[in-house]
């Protein structure tokens, strides 16, 4: 199953906060697992048929893996992290005696195996990092301060917007889970950093991309436009009005017939 982002609402997203979201989904680390959590990886012992049979070396289970083992599992003592030896012993022992079990021997979750994924997730996250202020040089994004003014390099106090946010997930194949689009489109984004500041020719654009939706056929043009800009889609509306109301009313039939009358 692949990994989701679950990414943080409001229209700024601090990057360090959202790197860390992108490792934690990544990489996830689970500091007191239990049942199958806690089995995280597998060796193969001495007389299987396997190149590895003998050597200890721990490998990842795989999906079938895992199916493999919550099949037997309840025919097993209950195994978590951080039991005694004794309990390990005993999980293990039951394990090898099951006629029904995988070749493979389970490796049971340690110490040293948490520390090692949260060593892989904290390096995920500087990778991630790096690529951001790559994509800063080469103009695919560009950071933000908390009063929205551009930044020339991706350092303490930037932010990514949420639309540069969704497209870098989707640009690098990262699936994500956004708060503020399952919150329905009425919801105002706002966070700590305040809410979505649009200029005056954002302002002045939107009518008018709404109207060019709607007449292209796309569907829920103003809940597009909602997310694409950091807003509610109440304010979209309220746009839209306001452009509507500036527009001149045309002269009453009446007056213009007089007019044309008088110019002949």
């Amino acid at each position: 199953m692949q990994a989701r982002v679950k990414l943080p609402s409001g229209p700024l997203i601090h990057y360090w906060k959202f790197c860390r979201e992108i490792a934690e989904a990544v990489c996830p680390v689970d500091t007191n697992p239990t049942g199958i959590d806690s089995v995280w990886a597998k060796s193969y012992p001495s007389g299987v048929p396997s190149p590895y049979a003998g050597t200890n070396v721990p490998f990842p289970l795989e999906e079938a893996d895992r199916e493999a083992l919550a099949k037997v599992l309840p025919k097993l003592p209950p195994v978590k992290y951080q039991m005694s030896e004794e309990d390990v012993g005993s999980f293990i022992e039951a394990y090898a005696k099951l006629p029904d079990r995988p070749m493979w021997m389970p490796v049971l979750v340690t110490e040293e195996a948490i520390l090692g994924l949260k060593i892989k997730r904290d390096q995920i996250m500087d990778r991630h990092i790096a690529a951001i202020r790559e994509e800063r040089k080469a103009g695919r994004l560009v950071p933000v301060d908390i009063n929205y003014v551009p930044l020339e390099v991706v350092q303490a106090g930037a932010y990514l917007t949420r639309r540069d946010a969704i497209a870098y997930l989707e640009r690098h194949g990262l699936a994500y889970d956004d708060e503020d689009a399952s919150h329905g489109g009425e919801v105002e984004f706002s966070t700590a950093v305040g809410k979505a500041v649009l200029s005056l020719s954002d302002r002045e654009s939107i009518p008018k991309s709404h109207a060019k939706l709607v007449a292209e056929g796309v569907k829920n043009p103003t809940e597009r436009l909602a997310k694409e800009f950091g807003v509610s889609t109440s304010r979209i509306r309220a746009l839209i009005r306001e452009a509507k109301a500036k527009k001149p009313n045309p002269p009453p039939l009446s007056r213009t017939r007089f007019s044309f009358s008088r110019a002949g």
